[in-house]
């Protein structure tokens, strides 16, 4: 999906792994995305309930862990131990995955396409003249708006108006969004270039309607500019342009300029015959016509990112046959990307721009291997290497935007996150990949060591194994007081932390702590009694003490039941706390944790979880009702009592809390 000049989508490459190319759309942010086959990706997720997302728990890890990373002095240490085996991972619920799956890319292309496919078929009808006239102008600024969203220039200029208005003090939501758009403006530019070939199709059908009076050589150029809009748009189709990277970009650049030429060929024809079959001259009306002055912009923008290639002196070190270290002169800010080739214009790969400050002596790329290009750079070391001067941003240049956060990143996808911990003090960061010293050598080792420090955990899987990703960022989330997470990793990888994150909403996981009220306060417990068949036909009654009782460090409440010999005896004073643990239960209306209650009891009894909600309704306070009912997941038409209880009797809660008790 990227432009005549650029070739490669800024929200995907910012993962910074190798010569393929990514389809941001399957990402959603930031952290961002991620999409097919083996293609890092990124996304970007609010993650302020994200200590509630363990929901796939395995009990504790049992090896001993040093965690690199220096928290500040009022943070306490990650009390992290280390599991030799990872978690098996859960797919998430369908309409987690549908959210994960249309993200802002798809809105953006599903907006554009559906508002120019109205505006054919209005003018198909003739209840649109203006378009119907001015077909040709609308092509060309389609063309023209999904060239301008991948110019580095402009991009530049829109990151930086977004960073220095809305950072840090604008709610959390409004800068998640801004994130969101700024990555997935790939959706703008496919969704333009499909909207293109719409209105030449449209213009080229009305043009052989009235093809008495338009001149053959019209038609053929018009035939011409159709072909080569349509195969440049075929070019980046997601497959073709993650299993074939180089005929992608090759036939996507090349025909994008041939499509510049023709578009310019085209419009210079079409206005000397102006609707006839006899040339004219009217340089005058050509002047005041839209299409001028738009094939105008579309060249600039074309052209402009291509004055500023150099071809400049590099270092390259090789810690391993798998990575090379390309070093160049120069600071750059935090979450830019760069463009190299090994030639001035025939293909360029883009990777995560690495530099302790803007004002360093040198900035670094992590180059994995993972391609013929990539091949060379560590079999053949190049001396010097054409490049962009003006970079491009990332979404991780968004970061400023942000209070605290976290960057999680896998093997050589730390390309695209170090930048943000090594320039800002608020921003953590988590490895994990295979031995550390040999993936990324002595040069960034040294980087971490001094620019982030103590902020760091760097997870060696050859030592340690693979860790349990959800668990050790929901704690380091936590810890860190983080208002958002970056994740670069690969498909895998990102499938798994971005549909955990994206879970939010359930109340209690295992490790959250529970705020269980004073027998003197306002939610007091009511008790209910739990009826139920186990084994071998025994009939079971045990008492059970129910109430809302807070997460704390959340603006939630979960309905909690403690069995009665575990109750805290009447006449405490005032709240207490308790962790939830293995020896917890829980139960919910589906695996994506809506209606969650939590269970504290003997969890050998084997009871399902409408004995719970069944017993709730019977015996339930009418002053907690309507939260009672919106805990477990009902909203907000149960205002009564009576109301929660009818539903009860007719067996509601056996369909949808049907399952036995899970335990933590």
């Amino acid at each position: 999906m990227s432009t005549h000049s650029n070739s490669l989508d800024l929200g995907d490459v910012e993962a910074g792994f190798s010569d393929h190319s990514f389809d941001s759309k399957d990402d959603t942010l930031v952290v961002t995305t991620p999409a097919s086959g083996t293609s890092p990706k990124q996304g970007v997720l609010d993650l302020d309930t994200v200590s509630d997302l363990l929901k796939h728990q395995g009990q504790r890890p049992t090896y001993a862990f040093e965690v690199k990373g220096k928290w500040r002095e009022d943070t306490p240490k990650l009390p992290y131990q280390l599991k030799h085996k990872r978690n098996t991972f859960k797919t998430a619920g369908r309409w987690v995955r549908f959210q994960l799956w249309f993200n802002t890319y798809r809105k953006f292309w599903v907006f554009i396409v559906c508002l120019e496919l109205a505006g054919i078929i209005t003018a198909g009808f003739g209840k649109f003249p203006y378009a119907h006239n001015n077909a040709g102008g609308i092509v060309i600024g389609n063309i023209l708006a999904g060239v301008v969203v991948r110019n580095e220039l402009f991009g530049r200029l829109l990151y930086l108006v977004v960073n220095t208005l809305f950072a840090k003090w604008t709610p959390l939501w409004w800068r998640l969004c801004c994130s969101s758009m700024l990555q997935h403006l790939g959706g703008i530019h496919s969704g333009c270039s499909v909207a293109a070939v719409g209105w030449l199709v449209y213009n080229l059908v009305d043009m052989f309607r009235n093809r008495a009076t338009v001149a053959p050589a019209v038609l053929v150029m018009g035939v011409i500019v159709l072909v080569t809009v349509a195969f440049t748009s075929i070019a980046a189709i997601p497959w073709i342009r993650n299993t074939h990277h180089n005929i992608f970009e090759r036939n996507h650049r090349f025909l994008g300029w041939l499509s510049v030429a023709v578009t310019w060929v085209y419009i210079i024809i079409d206005n000397g015959y102006r609707n006839s079959r006899i040339w004219g001259t009217h340089s005058y009306g050509f002047a005041h016509h839209q299409e001028l002055w738009l094939s105008i912009f579309m060249a600039l923008a074309v052209v402009l990112p291509w004055t500023y290639t150099r071809k400049v002196p590099v270092h390259i070190e090789t810690p391993s046959q798998k990575v090379a270290i390309i070093r160049f002169e120069r600071g750059m800010q935090q979450g830019l990307l760069g463009r190299i080739s090994r030639t001035s214009i025939w293909e360029y790969h883009t990777f995560g721009i690495v530099s302790a400050s803007p004002y360093s002596a040198y900035h670094y790329m992590i180059c994995g291997v993972q391609g013929d290009f990539t091949r060379k750079l560590v079999a053949d070391r190049p001396t010097h290497l054409w490049t962009r001067e003006v970079k491009f941003a990332g979404v991780g240049n968004t970061s400023t935007l942000y209070k605290r956060g976290i960057r999680i990143c896998t093997g050589t996808g730390i390309g695209a996150a170090l930048s943000t911990c090594l320039q800002s003090d608020q921003w953590f960061l988590i490895w994990i990949g295979s031995d550390a010293d040999a993936t990324l050598g002595p040069t960034i080792m040294g980087l971490i060591e001094r620019g982030v420090g103590h902020r760091a955990i760097m997870w060696d899987t050859k030592k340690f194994g693979r860790p349990n990703t959800m668990e050790l960022l929901a704690e380091t989330f936590s810890l860190w007081k983080a208002e958002v997470v970056f994740i670069t990793s690969n498909w895998q990888g990102n499938q798994e932390m971005m549909q955990g994150c994206k879970m939010r909403g359930i109340p209690a996981f295992a490790g959250n702590v529970l705020v269980i009220p004073s027998s003197s306060g306002s939610d007091k417990f009511v008790k209910c009694t739990i009826k139920w068949s186990q084994d071998l036909g025994r009939n079971l009654t045990h008492d059970y003490y129910t109430c809302l009782v807070i997460v704390e460090d959340k603006d939630q409440k979960v309905l909690c039941f403690i069995q009665a010999d575990r109750y805290q005896p009447a006449g405490v004073p005032a709240d207490y706390e308790v962790t939830i643990d293995h020896s917890w239960q829980y139960g919910q209306k589906n695996k994506d944790g809506a209606g969650r209650f939590v269970v504290l009891q003997n969890t050998g009894y084997k009871m399902h979880q409408h004995r719970f909600t069944t017993a709730t309704a019977g015996d339930l306070a009418l002053t907690i009702t309507k939260k009672i009912g919106t805990a477990l997941g009902y909203g907000k038409e149960m205002d009564g009592g009576e109301q929660l209880k009818a539903i009860a009797d007719h067996g509601q809660f056996a369909k949808v809390f049907g399952d036995k008790m899970q335990t933590f």
